[in-house]
């Protein structure tokens, strides 16, 4: 369709493998391989199989990173741009307020290929593979757009800051880096952290989550934020004013999209435990409403297996068991955390302002506990 190298897939297909746009505007969007790309790398990240990224994923992470080295374009500054771009499926006000969908790096697009682009670098370091393109995807990585922050505080949605055709839109396409990627962070990048808050304020105070998968969409963006109370608010809005009597999402006018199902879940897996950047936040955005609880089997990246307990919205304790050795690391964890292995001999837990770390062995689990 293109003519260039790599893998392509359009925003929608059928059951044949028809792989063309079939709609106008936003079916002509480039990130729907990247964005099946994120899945692999989760599914190694939580798994930890070897053998699985040397098969399956690292191939697919290769053809992905193909296609942009054949789609970006060098600006004269120096920078890799993507065009066309798109943010599916919002437009912004073109000349004479003619909405406009294709532009120059919209935001979703260049963190779409940023993950890509480091989904192959990583993986080739951990298979020993291809040293050469592995140079070459380090070198577009580094030359792709940075975020930009717009005139009302807001992360911006396109290259430039555009008006948009409908500030309420549904999608939150430019916040892929806060959930479900993890390119945003409140310490790495506290402005775009910030920026991308805002956002997410300003699409809601303009009537924005409207739909189940929306809405759910929205409950694991507060959740990312740390902001339990509005996660479960946006869940309850998700199961009482978006689902059918047995649960099922709705998409207006009453239409099933399992997507809010799976979206709502994965909300509360996110008020419970999060795993970004190697380490292990627990019960990083419970709600008031589960002031007491406790989970269990919970799947953690690094290939960790996590249980809790919780009382008066503290944690009691937990239990990890991890499928590799290594460092385990504990962000915001309290002040008097005790680490045991299965023997219940005491292990040494290190400190270094809100992270507590411990080495684990494999296949050994090991329990948290909070005394005081």
């Amino acid at each position: 369709l293109y003519g260039w190298c790599g893998v392509w897939l359009p925003i929608t297909a059928d059951c044949w493998g028809r792989a063309t746009p079939e709609a106008w505007g936003w079916a002509v969007w480039i990130g729907a391989a990247p964005w099946l790309a994120q899945h692999l790398w989760w599914h190694y990240e939580y798994g930890q199989d070897i053998e699985f990224l040397r098969k399956r994923a690292y191939p697919f992470f290769r053809e992905v990173a193909a296609f942009y080295e054949s789609y970006l374009i060098e600006d004269p500054t120096g920078t890799m741009q993507i065009v066309p771009s798109q943010s599916p499926e919002n437009k912004f006000k073109g000349s004479d307020n003619v909405p406009v969908s294709l532009c120059v790096s919209a935001t979703m697009d260049v963190q779409l290929a940023r993950n890509a682009l480091g989904y192959a670098i990583r993986s080739a370091e951990a298979l020993g593979a291809d040293p050469e393109k592995r140079a070459l995807w380090k070198t577009m990585l580094g030359k792709l757009p940075p975020f930009k922050i717009g005139r009302r505080g807001q992360l911006q949605e396109w290259n430039e800051d555009f008006e948009e055709v409908e500030p309420s839109h549904r999608h939150m396409s430019h916040l892929i880096g806060l959930h479900p990627g993890d390119e945003i962070d409140p310490e790495k990048t506290p402005e775009i952290w910030r920026a991308a808050r805002r956002s997410l304020e300003l699409r809601l105070e303009a009537g924005g989550g409207h739909t189940g998968w929306s809405r759910s969409w929205v409950s694991c963006l507060f959740a990312r934020l740390g902001n339990g109370r509005l996660a479960w608010e946006h869940l309850c809005h998700l199961i009482t004013d978006f689902a059918t009597d047995t649960l099922l999402d709705l998409h207006p006018p009453r239409i099933f999209q399992i997507d809010g199902n799976l979206g709502g879940t994965a909300a509360v897996l996110e008020m419970l435990l999060q795993s970004y950047g190697g380490e292990l936040h627990l019960l990083p955005a419970l709600p008031p409403a589960w002031p007491d609880g406790r989970a269990s089997g919970l799947r953690a990246r690094g290939g960790l297996t996590v249980g809790m307990e919780w009382c008066k919205g503290k944690l009691v304790r937990a239990s990890i068991e991890g499928k590799r050795p290594g460092r385990c690391a504990i962000l915001h964890a309290p002040p008097g955390l005790t680490v045991a292995d299965s023997s219940g001999s005491r292990v040494r837990v290190a400190r270094e302002g809100h992270r507590a770390s411990f080495e684990l062995r494999q296949g050994e689990p090991y329990c948290l506990e909070v005394i005081g």
